[in-house]
């Protein structure tokens, strides 16, 4: 059972967790850039983005794979253990707009997309806060890992996750992961 100091301290940190989102929400811009092959990376970039209220690019390949072809996984290992850059479809964007960059990638073979390394080829990510995630279904273990050590030097990386799909039952406990994840990584880094 919980006592009264203790109950106090649980409203308190819940209000300064709140307190504190209002003001990242008011004061500095984020965005969220992400790859998503399937629906599993799109569906938590888009909960979080209307969690953060953030910016939501979704950088596509000029030449979509086709991902119910049986191959895929093959086609998918080749392109990242040999460093494939795809060229990208077009879009605008401005890093200097944003305070704080979410990046988002599926894991394939180990490793971050092609797409994503393309970006990072086409974007010098400089002076911003940077937080990175991945989507996968089992070995994620390098992916966070390999992506900070492409933007470190200029960034600061406050905090890297990873989201395993085969853990989660249905949307209701996605929700209720990502904005439990939302209040600790708010309340943590700042």
């Amino acid at each position: 059972m919980l006592q009264k100091d203790q109950k106090l301290c649980i409203v308190k940190i819940a209000t300064i967790k709140k307190f504190i989102r209002i003001i990242i929400k008011k004061y500095m811009k984020s965005i969220i850039i992400y790859y998503s092959l399937t629906w599993f990376t799109k569906q938590v970039a888009e909960i979080i983005k209307k969690n953060l209220d953030s910016a939501l690019l979704e950088l596509k390949p000029l030449k979509e794979i086709n991902s119910k072809w049986v191959w895929k996984y093959f086609w998918w290992g080749k392109m990242v253990m040999m460093k494939e850059k795809p060229e990208l479809q077009e879009f605008n964007l401005d890093l200097s707009q944003y305070d704080i960059i979410i990046l988002w990638t599926p894991v394939w073979a180990f490793s971050y997309t092609p797409v994503i390394r393309s970006f990072f080829d086409q974007y010098v990510i400089k002076d911003k806060k940077i937080l990175l995630y991945c989507t996968h279904e089992w070995a994620y273990w390098k992916t966070l890992n390999q992506m900070e050590e492409k933007i470190k030097s200029w960034n600061i990386v406050m905090w890297k996750k990873d989201f395993n799909k085969n853990k989660l039952k249905n949307n209701d406990e996605l929700n209720k992961i990502i904005k439990k994840w939302l209040d600790d990584m708010i309340f943590i880094n700042l």
